[in-house]
């Protein structure tokens, strides 16, 4: 069964907005046995919506329209498509009282605003119910040459969209296609995509469907309809001799607590304390990680605190984007100058000056003043060139370095703190390649999974 999408928006050809909700479909569909054939991005147009779907109304079995239902004057969707096929447009009462009801309590007195909002109750053939917003889809079917063509209508923001793909769509589907598929992706941090693609060739993966490249991570997505087949593929990969640490759950285990007992480590790569790109990776689950780095603290009911450099507070603002953040994190100190290493974080002068603001030294001394300030259970510090200017002969432009200081109850492990202080201290080094904004990334990230390694227990 073959689908078109058609991505309905001005904005999007003018590249004012990013569509993104086409891969989420593309994915989702494929779980039917639907496979997307084409994608076309049209311009709030009448003419240019109507013409595109006579072109396309013998070629596909599907038609999935995203965008155009909202409330402003070129929310064109429905009106082109009942045109197309000279279909009714039906308006839900139910509907319509919600949307009068917000309008009231807005306080909203515009009658033009008032009837443009109420166009979000309109529907094709059969409604489809919008729990996230205003505005409904729409899903009917037309016979064209004695084959079923079926078309879905559906919203634009990201948030309605999934959902009613999750809750209405997903429910039809699976009455007209008993086809059964699984799709797997997982997150591939510290590797090009170049690199990615050999190394995934190399491990002979029967399962493997395709590579997205986001800047610092890459997606590699599994697709079979063996769950079996795709659980051995990632099996493979969690033998990778130099894969650092990994969170991949199987198809078939349920996708939550990750970080209870499911993170699993490569000691004999981690202690060596110095990664390389395109050599040592680290692979999760398809979840962000501020979000498995976050999972964790409240697990262990810790308290960090940060010192950033090269970082530049990437860090501190991932966490900060997740609600209730302020109950595990104390706070950070954006030491992007020497002078605020020496005047906030109290690291003597000399110091730096001997060994530089990118240093081993240095870092482990931010690490730990940082730690003594915020009286945190661990504190991490980030130093490193960026690029693309800086760096030098012994760290060049992508080093890295991550300081983890931390409480140690083990009396008897001198090696790295004073008995006085009761503190450890552990350096990493990163050698990172990309522009600017991929290491600054990928030393945060970094930064999070070495912090759950060594207090992971």
């Amino acid at each position: 069964m073959k689908a078109a999408i058609f991505v309905i928006g001005s904005e999007i050809i003018d590249g004012k907005t990013i569509d993104t909700n086409s891969l989420y479909l593309n994915l989702f569909l494929l779980k039917y046995g639907i496979k997307v054939e084409k994608k076309i991005i049209l311009n709030d147009d009448k003419f240019a919506i109507k013409n595109s779907i006579n072109k396309e109304l013998n070629d596909f079995d599907f038609f999935f329209f995203i965008g155009g239902l909202g409330p402003t004057f070129d929310d064109i969707t429905i009106d082109s498509i009942s045109e197309t096929f000279d279909l009714n447009i039906l308006i839900d009462e139910d509907q319509v009282k919600k949307i009068k009801e917000f309008i009231h309590l807005r306080k909203i007195s515009d009658q033009k605003l008032i009837e443009l909002n109420l166009r979000q109750a309109r529907y094709i053939g059969n409604k489809l119910e919008n729990s996230k917003g205003w505005a409904l889809g729409s899903f009917f079917q037309i016979k064209k040459n004695e084959k079923e063509k079926y078309f879905f209508l559906l919203p634009g923001p990201k948030v309605e969209f999934e959902t009613m793909l999750n809750d209405k769509v997903s429910t039809i589907l699976s009455k007209i296609s008993n086809y059964h598929h699984y799709t797997k992706n997982i997150y591939v941090y510290n590797i090009a995509e170049s690199s990615l693609n050999n190394l995934l060739k190399s491990l002979h993966l029967k399962t493997l469907y395709g590579i997205y490249a986001k800047e610092h991570l890459k997606i590699v997505t599994f697709q079979s309809d063996s769950i079996e087949l795709i659980n051995e593929d990632l099996e493979k990969l969690r033998n990778y001799k130099n894969l650092l640490g990994y969170c991949i759950k199987k198809l078939d285990e349920t996708p939550n607590n990750y970080c209870n007992n499911n993170f699993v480590f490569n000691r004999k790569i981690i202690e060596k304390k110095n990664f390389f790109t395109d050599r040592d990776l680290i692979i999760t689950d398809e979840i962000d990680f501020k979000n498995l780095f976050f999972e964790f603290l409240m697990k262990k009911n810790l308290k960090f605190s940060a010192a950033e450099s090269c970082s530049g507070g990437i860090l501190s603002s991932s966490i900060t984007s997740i609600p209730s953040s302020s109950d595990y994190f104390l706070g950070s100190v954006v030491c992007y100058s020497a002078y605020s290493k020496e005047k906030v974080l109290k690291t003597n002068k000399k110091i730096i000056e001997k060994y530089g603001t990118v240093s081993p030294q240095i870092t482990r001394i931010l690490a730990k003043n940082n730690k003594k300030i915020f009286n945190s259970d661990f504190s991490i510090s980030i130093t490193g060139f960026a690029g693309p200017t800086g760096g030098n002969d012994i760290y060049p432009i992508g080093t890295c370095f991550i300081g983890i200081t931390y409480n140690n109850n083990n009396e008897l492990d001198l090696t790295y703190y004073k008995k006085s202080d009761n503190l450890k201290t552990v350096i990493y080094r990163c050698n990172f390649k990309g522009n600017r904004s991929t290491v600054q990334n990928l030393s945060v990230i970094f930064s999070m999974f070495l912090a759950i390694y060594n207090l992971y227990d």
